[in-house]
C-alpha cells in the first residue's frame, strides 16, 4: 500500500472537533483505540517517517471519521481533501454540516401541518400574508409580527423549535397544547398569551422546524435558546446525529417555509 500522508494532520483533526461530534483530540484518539500521544506522534517527522504519515491499518478509520462530516463525498474524494490544503477541507466540511442535517431530514419531514398566523397587522397596502411563493409556503413582510402553529397527533413531550434563516440556524421556544394537538411557535408568554415572532432584517426564505420527540433533546439547545445565540457548527451536527439515531416513531419533524419580503404599497 502506498504511503498515506496528511499534511497539517493535527490542524485537520481539530476540524473534527469543530464540525463533528468530538470534544478534543483524546476523543478522536479513542476511535483508533490509541492514546492522544500516539496520534500526535503521527504528525511528527522522524528518521523513519514523514510528518503526517498514517499507519496503513488506521487509514480506513480515518476516512470514516471524516466521512461523518462529509456525507456527500466518496472515500477517494475525502482522501484528496485530506492530502490537500487545509482551507479546502474546511470549506468542504462547512458545506457538509448543513447537508448532513438536510439529508437526515429529507423524506421524514411533514411539510403540510404548519400555518402562519399574522399578529397585530396594521395599515393598508402591505403585502398580505399567506400569498403562495414559488420558494415557500407563504410570503410575509419584514418587521411584522406573526406566530406559527403545527398540527400534530404525536405524543412526544419534548419540543424543539429551529429557524434556518439565510444567516444561520437558531432555536425558537415552542409549546404543546395536547388537548388541541397543536404546537405553538414561539411558546406561550408568562401571562398565558400566545407569543409572537418578527423578522426585521433577514429577507429571503426562512425554514421553521418543529421537532417533537419522546426522547429529551441534548441540553445544548436549551442553553442556546436561553442565551439567544445562533447554533454552532457542532450543535448542527449534533441535531443531525440526534435525528439519525432516533426512530421515526419517536421523533416527528414538521416544517413551514416563509419568504420574508420588504413591505410595499399597492
Amino acid at each position: 500500500m502506498s504511503t498515506f500522508i496528511v499534511p497539517q494532520l493535527l490542524a485537520k483533526l481539530k476540524l473534527l472537533n469543530s464540525y463533528g461530534r468530538f470534544e478534543n483530540l483524546a476523543d478522536i484518539a479513542g476511535e483508533f483505540d490509541i492514546s492522544e500521544d500516539a496520534v500526535r506522534f503521527w504528525s511528527k517527522e522522524t528518521a523513519g517517517q514523514d510528518a503526517g504519515t498514517i499507519p496503513p491499518k488506521r487509514i480506513d478509520k480515518l476516512l470514516s471519521l471524516f466521512a461523518e462530516t462529509l456525507p456527500n463525498q466518496s472515500n477517494s474524494d475525502i482522501e484528496v481533501l485530506l492530502k490537500g490544503p487545509l482551507a479546502d477541507l474546511e470549506d468542504a466540511m462547512r458545506l457538509g454540516e448543513h447537508r448532513a442535517l438536510r439529508k437526515t431530514l429529507c423524506g421524514r419531514t411533514d411539510m403540510k401541518s404548519g400555518r402562519l398566523i399574522p399578529v397585530n397587522i396594521f395599515g393598508l397596502g402591505l403585502v398580505v400574508a399567506n400569498r403562495p411563493s414559488r420558494k415557500a409556503h407563504c410570503k410575509f413582510p419584514l418587521g411584522q409580527s406573526f406566530r406559527l402553529e403545527f398540527t400534530s397527533q404525536h405524543q412526544g413531550r419534548y419540543l424543539l423549535g429551529i429557524q434556518k434563516s439565510p444567516q444561520g440556524w437558531g432555536c425558537i421556544e415552542a409549546d404543546w397544547s395536547a388537548d388541541r394537538g397543536l404546537i405553538h411557535m414561539p411558546g406561550m408568554t408568562e401571562a398565558g398569551d400566545f407569543g409572537s415572532l418578527d423578522e426585521s432584517s433577514d429577507d429571503g426564505v426562512s425554514q421553521f422546524f418543529a421537532f417533537q420527540s419522546t426522547r429529551q433533546f441534548p441540553s445544548v439547545f436549551a442553553k442556546s435558546l436561553m442565551d439567544e445565540v445562533p447554533l454552532s457548527r457542532s450543535e448542527i451536527s449534533l441535531l443531525a446525529q440526534f435525528v439519525q439515531e432516533t426512530p421515526e416513531t419517536d421523533v416527528h419533524v414538521m416544517r413551514f417555509d416563509v419568504e420574508f419580503i420588504n413591505p410595499v404599497s399597492v
